[in-house]
């Protein structure tokens, strides 16, 4: 309850001695007056916080039934706020607590740093709660990004599988090219050779078209000569036959002169009377 009866360091009771009187500190913390001069350092025994002693504000609780009832309608109310971490709820117990605080007497003044402290926790667990959300939707986010980081490595192996694959096709691929170009060579060397070959060849043909040539020449000298001889054997007749005609004239001849003019002239025999 928010109805202070010990000190939480000494668990001494409050008494209205100052030394043993109850104070609030900065964090809303309540102790006695003895306890937070001897506190070093000047740490809240309950949570931490540093305070300062001077500014330490004496705390005048009231004897009146009623208020302490409502001091613990807002404690319950502050402790469900707290347990629930629900924004409506601390919301609602804050209001409360300022309503109890501002139908009190002087004496509850002490409190107005328990309300500021529940304001500045209602804020952090605010802070808290938006930051619980970023954190769920960035889990989601983390898990969604397992899953493709996930499909991301099946298909990257997928990839690897494909590659293994491609590569050992290359390799075929690369042998058949190597053979290729074996053969190729060795179709070029038969190139090469048949080029070679080729050229003896036309060589050889230019030969025999001089040789044709020549031959060619040869013969039309051959035919010129015949012509030519065969002119002189044409003439050689005509005077023969013009011979044997004015031989004929002169004498007739005891024999008879064949008529093939083909026949040589030595022979026929001719007679003469004396």
């Amino acid at each position: 309850m928010l109805v202070f009866d010990n000190c939480p360091t000494c668990f001494e009771d409050f008494t209205p001695e100052p030394e043993r009187a109850p104070y609030s500190i900065s964090c809303g913390h309540v102790f006695c007056l003895s306890c937070l001069a001897s506190q070093d350092p000047k740490l809240c025994a309950l949570c931490r916080d540093p305070f300062v002693t001077r500014e330490a504000r004496r705390i005048y609780p009231s004897l009146n039934l009623d208020d302490a009832h409502d001091a613990a309608r807002v404690e319950e109310a502050v402790i469900k706020a707290i347990d629930d971490c629900h924004p409506e709820r601390f919301d609602n117990a804050t209001k409360l607590m300022q309503k109890w605080l501002d139908k009190g007497s002087a004496a509850h003044a002490s409190f107005q740093s328990t309300v500021v402290r529940l304001n500045t926790y209602m804020k952090t667990m605010n802070r808290l709660s938006k930051a619980y959300g970023d954190m769920v939707q960035y889990e989601a986010v983390v898990r969604s990004l397992d899953d493709q980081k996930q499909l991301f490595d099946a298909e990257r192996t997928t990839l690897q599988e494909d590659v293994l694959k491609e590569r050992s096709k290359l390799e075929v691929v690369e042998k058949e090219c190597q053979e290729l170009h074996r053969e190729l060579k060795r179709r070029n060397s038969e190139v090469a050779r048949w080029k070679i070959a080729c050229r003896d060849l036309e060589r050889e043909m230019t030969e025999m078209k001089d040789e044709l040539s020549d031959i060619d020449r040869m013969a039309r000298l051959s035919k010129e000569s015949a012509h030519n001889h065969e002119t002189d054997a044409l003439r050689w007749r005509k005077r023969y036959e013009q011979a044997i005609g004015e031989i004929a004239q002169i004498r007739p001849p005891t024999t008879r002169i064949p008529s093939d003019a083909s026949t040589s002239a030595l022979s026929f025999t001719t007679g003469y009377a004396y």
